[in-house]
């Protein structure tokens, strides 16, 4: 299975009901694609306040969040392939509501050594 068809897999039993092609379309438009033979991402430019994840038409962007991403050292992988860096990223694990929000620094070392 390819890393997009994972990722598709993924979303469609975390997220019943919800359109992963529609979703795919809003991170195409707004945000950041990546699929390749390893690893497969969607993400986009936040604004992250610490308490709250802010999205859409936001003015100064400061959090990458990765909303999807499926294959082979896709942490890895994002440093190489954000089109730029922000102060943030983040992510949510499995489908659950707490963000794992880290400076980008400190995101660059972690995933180095791991």
């Amino acid at each position: 299975m390819k890393p997009w068809q994972l990722a598709k897999k993924w979303f469609m039993e975390k997220s019943p009901g919800a359109s992963f092609e529609a979703s795919l379309a809003d991170y195409l438009r707004d945000g950041y694609v990546w699929s390749g033979d390893d690893c497969f991402i969607m993400g986009k430019p936040t604004l992250w306040d610490g308490e709250t994840m802010y999205s859409g038409d936001v003015k100064k962007p400061n959090c990458w969040f990765v909303f999807l991403a499926a294959g082979e050292n896709c942490l890895k992988e994002f440093l190489r392939k954000a089109p730029f860096k922000l102060k943030y990223v983040a992510w949510q694990r499995r489908g659950k509501a707490d963000y794992h929000v880290h400076e980008w620094k400190r995101y660059k070392r972690r995933v180095r050594k791991g």
